[in-house]
């Protein structure tokens, strides 16, 4: 029964805290929201990823970082004690956050596979340069550009994009692919799919994974058109020719970083003429990247922070835990 009461306990701690970390986003999650749209793209796909991650980075820590070691310290072996019918019913909500985040992995993870699969069957190598992963030249319908994969990414290329493509639009598009595989996009937008929370099931975790997907896009715009002087506009029309190529109604449906999956590309378009005719100062500030001072606070803050709350919390773990487990004391034995 220790083990199983733990088990309880655990995954009861991760359902509460997750209700209640979702219930605050979907609160403050359109405000949030709003306060990033006039932000970079790089920094509001950031941000946006940060909100919808919330929750189960909390949950997660409060039952694996706390109620799980807090047990496992103070607990008697030979306790005896059994959870009450509420525990039970939470712990039941936590299984299920965690099977339905599982079937969300799977589901990707095949459907990409079969994806794969087929453009591999009919797939020759391709060398070009300025990717930082093996590209693949494939016979598809649709005019697939796409970065697949998180621990060995590879670039599909359809042949009909291939040949549509002026030399200057390729390297554009490649370019844009790169700047996907350099962010980890596809890392990223796992992560937000495996969410094991109770936010999956509300309207604002999909607004959110679609503001995510629309500034990440942007970004790789960003930094693609920025690489090169002319690329804004050579990616501009290489968008629209791909568009073009889209069978009617057809969608790549793929969880993949793609130049285009068969949505509107207008908006797209426009930013990049505006960064074609404007250069870097149609993105707002400065225009140009931030100081490697500034940027290296950024990076270096956070770290600090963590750190810092890492050695407080490795100094007080023994008071940290009598009290969780004090807690857990008196809500099994209180709850019915």
């Amino acid at each position: 029964m220790y083990a199983g009461l733990g088990a309880i306990l655990v995954l009861a701690a991760f359902a509460a805290a997750s209700a209640v970390a979702a219930l605050g986003l979907r609160v403050l999650g359109p405000r949030l929201r709003v306060r990033t749209a006039g932000l970079p793209a790089a920094r509001r796909s950031h941000h946006l990823a940060t909100l919808r991650l919330f929750p189960s980075a909390l949950s997660l820590l409060l039952a694996g970082g706390l109620v799980a070691p807090a047990y496992l310290a103070r607990e008697p072996r030979d306790a005896g004690e059994t959870p009450g019918l509420l525990l039970v019913v939470l712990a039941a909500l936590g299984t299920g956050l965690v099977v339905t985040s599982a079937a969300r992995i799977l589901a990707s993870w095949r459907a990409t596979r079969l994806l794969v699969v087929e453009w591999r069957s009919a797939a020759r190598r391709l060398d070009l340069p300025g990717v930082p992963a093996p590209m693949f030249r494939t016979r598809s319908a649709f005019p697939v550009v796409a970065a697949v994969g998180v621990l060995r990414p590879r670039v599909f290329v359809a042949e009909q994009v291939l040949q549509g493509l002026t030399d200057d639009e390729r390297e554009a598009v490649l370019a844009h692919e790169a700047a996907h595989l350099r962010a980890r996009d596809n890392l990223t937008g796992l992560l937000l799919r495996a969410c094991p929370d109770g936010f999956v099931w509300g309207r604002e975790a999909g607004v959110l994974e679609r503001g995510w997907r629309e500034a990440a896009e942007q970004a790789a715009d960003e930094q693609a058109a920025l690489g090169a002087p002319g690329r804004a506009a050579s990616l501009a029309a290489a968008l629209v020719k791909v568009a073009r190529m889209v069978p009617q109604g057809a969608r790549l449906g793929l969880p993949a970083a793609a130049l285009h999956g068969g949505e509107e590309v207008a908006q797209r378009v426009a930013r990049l003429l505006r960064l074609s005719r404007d250069g870097p100062t149609a993105l707002g500030g400065s225009g140009g990247p931030p100081r490697t001072e500034a940027r290296g606070w950024r990076m270096s803050a956070p770290r600090t922070i963590l750190l810092g709350a890492s050695l407080v919390f490795a100094l007080s773990a023994h008071a940290v835990f009598f009290l969780v487990h004090a807690a857990i004391e008196i809500l099994v034995r209180s709850l019915p």
